[in-house]
């Protein structure tokens, strides 16, 4: 047996103790709020104090920190503008605006816009406050004393106003109320020499400074950070081990064997003494917006993801054009859907069942011939080469087994082709299912007939890839580049190829032109921009003017920088990087850029709920496929079997999403599913 740490024993052992502790805080959380609720820490079995353990603290820098490159000077001046304008209200709304709520919009401006502090903390041998030992701080940290104190009265005053009494002032804490609440104490106030207004919940420990020493310095070179945090899900222990204790007692009363939750969640490096734990930080550089997040003992995830080893190439990355507008490449692996078959077998699910159910009706064993045939690497990427936009989109995940691949497809292609037919034989004549050969490529397209539809859903199977996509022309494009006949490939830029990629071993990568796309978002962000400055500028004769707060499009894309993010794994630790434009406008105009290519999904979306409404018309035929796939799946299992489905779409896991061949089929069937 494996010997157990003392400091987890003391940790176990008190927190069984504190749970008992805590359920009478909670009975005791029906106090009036004028009662005095200070008592004095639990005495525990073992008379040993042990500092608390972070769960997270977090440190967010004021606002206009982040507000750092010349391009958002004119934002930044605008925003501090602000509760002048405010202040104004009185005088435009005449005297209608309650002064009250002019004051608290000022503070509540003041309150966000300044520095804070997070934290969440398991206390291992005290439960004062309650809440299991666990405890959470909220902090506000102001340049001035006072800004703190008019927080602090303006809180108070609101609860007067409300009819309710003050909570009493506490005794361990100075300038700050408490109360008892139901789950543990609630203090809160004002704390005037730290210039700061803080919320506590729970037990927390009265010098709070401790938490957040626990942050470490930047790790990258030259960061102006703006917000800073660690994180250790070893707190989660304790926890973790009360939770099992009431799914035993369930599982016992209902006559079954219980789940070993927390061997689960140690395995899993949830709890325990290799559980998670890292750092996170965002902030500027001399030349760009960075982040890192560095997650330990994270092998245990790698292992489950298939990723332990796999990683990205250059040659990989170069599958995708060097005019790529956006693009996502991560490791795809299957390991994860096979695991969980496993798991689920044990658990007594019919799989088997579900799985035999198919291949009787489309001669496909789904565990030995398709699973095993995909899997290397999966991307998603619009370029200008296939055409961009939405429609421009294609997305692509490598062969491991290539012909086994092809032979369950023609298999489920004769299967689709015959229950179209058995549908509706007239009807089957505008729908037909292509291949055709260019380049010495198979291609494969859903092809509407005779009938005036926009779009040919078309796939192609190269030698190493599968790749779908919305046109033909984007898959043919597509197709080529990943054949070597496209052009030199996305590490041929110098700004998607960044020197930090050298010697890597990467799990995942992602490219935006934000320059080409900020082209297209750029009027939205000018109008929002207006808005604020129109608002900003003083009414009747004022003097106050913010000018033009986005600036003109060639300015704003003077110096800009695509967006690239990479994930990659050193032994146990996962990373996580980017780097991106400085200017906050910039960016948000790449956003906007990006998110218009998709606005044609939400008409689509609108006319496939008018259609449905209508299903009677010429494609209503595709209603008896569709119950023809619920016959395959709707077995006696098929809440097992849509569980299996979903976790399907772990198999491209990273930045591609719902986005992936495998994303939109698994969730299509379960849809399916959830329709019985």
């Amino acid at each position: 047996m494996k010997r157990m740490r003392p400091s987890n024993f003391a940790s176990i052992s008190s927190a069984t103790i504190l749970s008992l502790t805590g359920l009478l805080h909670a009975q005791e959380g029906q106090a009036k709020p004028n009662e005095q609720p200070d008592a004095k820490p639990a005495e525990v079995a073992a008379k040993v104090t042990l500092p608390p353990q972070v769960l997270i603290a977090v440190d967010k820098s004021p606002l206009s920190k982040f507000l750092i490159d010349p391009r958002d000077q004119a934002l930044r001046n605008a925003l501090g503008m602000l509760p002048t304008r405010i202040d104004e209200l009185r005088a435009d709304l005449k005297g209608q605006a309650p002064e009250e709520a002019i004051l608290g919009i000022q503070l509540a401006i003041r309150t966000i816009a300044t520095r804070w502090q997070f934290g969440i903390m398991f206390n291992p041998t005290d439960n004062s406050g309650g809440a299991l030992g666990y405890g959470a701080t909220l902090e506000a940290i102001f340049d001035a004393e006072d800004d703190a104190l008019r927080v602090g009265e303006a809180v108070e005053d609101a609860i007067v106003k409300s009819g309710n009494e003050l909570p009493k002032r506490s005794k361990s804490r100075k300038g700050m109320r408490t109360m008892l609440v139901p789950g543990g104490r609630l203090s809160f106030g004002a704390i005037a020499e730290l210039k700061s207004f803080a919320v506590n919940a729970g037990t927390v420990p009265s010098d709070t400074s401790g938490i957040f020493k626990a942050i470490p310095e930047s790790a990258i070179q030259g960061l102006a950070p703006t917000i800073r945090g660690t994180f250790d899900l070893q707190a989660l222990t304790p926890l973790a081990g009360l939770a099992q204790m009431g799914v035993s007692q369930a599982a016992n009363g209902g006559g079954v064997k219980p789940p070993n939750v927390t061997q689960t969640l140690t395995e899993m490096h949830i709890i325990g003494d290799n559980a998670l734990k890292g750092r996170f930080e965002f902030g500027y550089t001399a030349d760009a917006s960075r982040s890192r997040i560095t997650v330990e003992n994270a092998d245990a995830i790698m292992n489950q993801w298939g990723t332990a080893d796999a990683k990205i190439t250059q040659n990989d990355l170069n599958i995708i054009p060097a005019d790529a507008i956006s693009a996502s490449m991560s490791i795809a692996s299957t390991k994860a859907l096979s695991d969980l078959l496993v798991s689920m077998r044990a658990s007594g699910a019919d799989i088997d069942g579900a799985i035999a159910k198919i291949k009787e009706e489309t001669e496909i064993d789904v565990e030995k011939d398709v699973i095993p045939s995909l899997g290397g690497v999966a991307a998603i990427y619009s370029a200008q080469s296939t055409g961009g936009g939405l429609l421009g989109h294609v997305a692509l995940i490598s062969f491991k087994d290539r012909p086994a691949f092809i032979a369950a497809h023609d298999k489920f292609v004769r299967f689709l082709g015959a229950q179209i037919k058995r549908a509706n034989r007239d009807a089957a004549r505008f729908i037909h299912f292509r291949h055709w050969r260019q380049d010495e490529i198979d291609f494969y397209s859903l092809t509407p007939a005779g009938i005036p539809i926009p779009g040919e859903l078309t796939y192609a199977a190269t030698d190493r890839f599968l790749i779908a996509g919305l046109l033909p022309q984007a898959v043919v494009a597509a197709a080529r580049q990943a054949t070597g006949h496209g052009d030199k490939g996305l590490m041929s830029r110098e700004d998607a190829n960044l020197p930090e990629l050298k010697g890597k071993n990467l799990v995942s990568y992602s490219f935006s032109d934000t320059p080409f796309l900020m082209k297209q978002g750029y009027n939205i962000v000018a109008l929002l921009g207006q808005t604020i400055s129109n608002a900003m500028r003083s009414p009747g004769e004022g003097t106050r003017e913010p000018g033009m707060i986005v600036p003109p499009l060639a300015e704003l894309q003077k110096g800009a920088r695509a967006a690239v993010s990479i994930t990659y794994r050193n032994e146990g630790t996962l990373v996580m990087e980017s780097w991106s434009d400085r200017s906050m406008i910039a960016g948000v105009a790449g956003f906007a850029g990006a998110a218009l290519d998709f606005l044609p999904i939400v008409g689509i979306g609108a006319g496939a709920a008018a259609f449905k409404a209508n299903s009677d018309g010429m494609l209503g035929m595709l209603q008896e496929p569709g119950d023809a796939l619920r016959r395959i799946v709707g077995t006696s299992t098929s809440p097992h079997t849509a569980s299996a489905l979903l976790a399907a779409s772990t198999v491209f896991d990273g930045p591609l999403g719902s986005m992936t061949p495998s994303g939109m089929l698994t969730r299509y069937a379960t849809w399916e599913l959830a329709r019985r």
